[in-house]
């Protein structure tokens, strides 16, 4: 199961990230709505408004960001030479990441 899901990231990374993501979210607010909250009805709306945020916006932005936005600052914070060096490139994205996100 795990070999298919990573040909289809590989193969098609927008569709497959969106279906996981808006699985994830979907999944989680079921579980607060029935064993959290307590609901004897389960909210089909809001379960469809979980997955549209977790599958159609906020998976396409990690998507964007993982893949070029961390890549383009760090590329001009520290340069090309020291993002070779793999601890280096591993600091300066988590600085990245948690310096632009958490605002």
């Amino acid at each position: 199961m795990l070999k298919a899901y990573t040909r289809l990231l590989i193969k098609h990374p927008y569709p497959t990230k969106i279906m996981t993501s808006g699985l994830i979210f979907i999944s989680s607010d079921f579980i607060v709505q029935k064993y959290i909250e307590k609901q004897k009805k389960i909210s089909i709306r809001r379960l469809v408004v979980s997955f549209s945020v977790g599958g159609f916006y906020l998976a396409p932005w990690i998507h964007v960001w993982f893949s070029r936005g961390i890549p383009w600052f760090t590329h001009r914070i520290v340069g090309k030479k020291a993002l070779k060096n793999k601890l280096t490139n591993t600091i300066s994205s988590m600085l990245v990441d948690q310096t632009v996100n958490s605002a």
